[in-house]
């Protein structure tokens, strides 16, 4: 007898990589320091330099997570692309999808992702607002 068993994982990329020029050499610091890369957070695509990342627990965002019950009845397995922006005090205060692999997905993702208390990005040691991207991935396994 074959059970199938939802698996969500969830990973991060975050958007304050190697953009605008920034060699993966350059150390962040030196970077930080030069003139144009100001805190400034106009939109998701807006660029930011930060001294250290956000973080959050990532066993308490997978314990958020819940299959949804349409997609695991219906085989469906896919990737959610979740971008929030994450406030000074660590909350999310903007969410946006930027692919989903299915609809039914999405909702279950974007609950978990909010629900999660991250603790904010720094610079010049003082917490600034950061877009991050989310990838959650929605997977069956059999055994």
């Amino acid at each position: 007898m074959r059970y199938s068993y939802p698996l969500v994982l969830c990973g991060v990329l975050l958007l304050a990589g190697c953009a605008h020029g920034r060699s993966q050499n350059t150390p962040k610091s030196d970077v930080a320091a030069q003139p144009g890369n100001a805190a400034k957070q106009d939109g998701p695509d807006e660029f930011i330099m930060v001294d250290k990342d956000p973080t959050w627990d990532q066993a308490d965002l997978q314990r958020r997570i819940q299959y949804p019950e349409d997609a695991w009845r219906n085989n469906i397995e896919g990737r959610v692309f979740v971008r929030v922006l994450i406030d000074r005090q660590g909350h999310v205060v903007e969410t946006r999808i930027d692919r989903s692999d299915d609809p039914l997905l999405t909702p279950a993702a974007v609950k978990a992702v909010t629900e999660t208390v991250f603790t904010p990005a720094m610079q010049h040691d003082q917490p600034v607002m950061l877009w991050v991207q989310i990838p959650v991935t929605f997977k069956l396994s059999t055994h």
